[in-house]
């Protein structure tokens, strides 16, 4: 393992599954990892993603997209990928030219594309404080996924547990 990980996610607990970002983080954060990985939620500050992913090797950048794919599905996307999906004109997201434009600022420091990685669960609840099961099933697996490449990497130590880390989605989905 060499350099720096950056986990960054997007989103609004108030908004339903655009939330999805910041529970992704929150369940990251339950498990002991590698100092040098840092985890930035930015709510919906998209503008400040190319600062907090400045001298990363490894960029994760997670939020919720509506596409009208299923609800639940997930989409790993690189930088290319990305960019063509945000011009879909059927794509909702909050974050996509915001995230490119702070992005494409810092691209001359040495943040190579190949290190981003463009998590995108599909959403289906617009509103809220809760996510939908679809999108709880999706940060599961997203959280599973991101918590494996960090394990491959040597930037997490420990491999998750059993027990459900998302406790505060299990707690909404019973309040709400």
């Amino acid at each position: 393992m060499n350099g720096r990980a950056t986990v960054i996610g997007l989103g609004d607990f108030f908004a339903g599954d655009y939330g999805a970002g910041g529970y992704v983080l929150e369940a990251l954060q339950q498990e002991p990892a590698h100092p040098k990985v840092t985890y930035a939620f930015l709510g919906l500050e998209a503008w400040k993603t190319g600062l907090c992913a400045l001298g990363s090797d490894r960029i994760y950048i997670v939020h919720g997209v509506s596409s009208g794919h299923f609800p639940g599905s997930i989409r790993f996307l690189d930088l290319i990928g990305y960019q063509q999906f945000c011009e879909l004109p059927f794509v909702s997201t909050l974050f996509g030219s915001a995230v490119l434009d702070s992005l494409a600022k810092i691209a001359f420091f040495g943040t190579g594309s190949d290190s981003l990685h463009f998590i995108l669960p599909e959403i289906q609840n617009h509103s809220g404080l809760s996510l939908s099961k679809p999108a709880r099933q999706s940060v599961r697996k997203v959280v599973q996924h991101i918590s494996r490449s960090l394990i491959r990497a040597g930037w997490q130590t420990q491999v998750p547990t059993n027990v459900s880390r998302l406790y505060r989605l299990d707690l909404l989905s019973l309040a709400v």
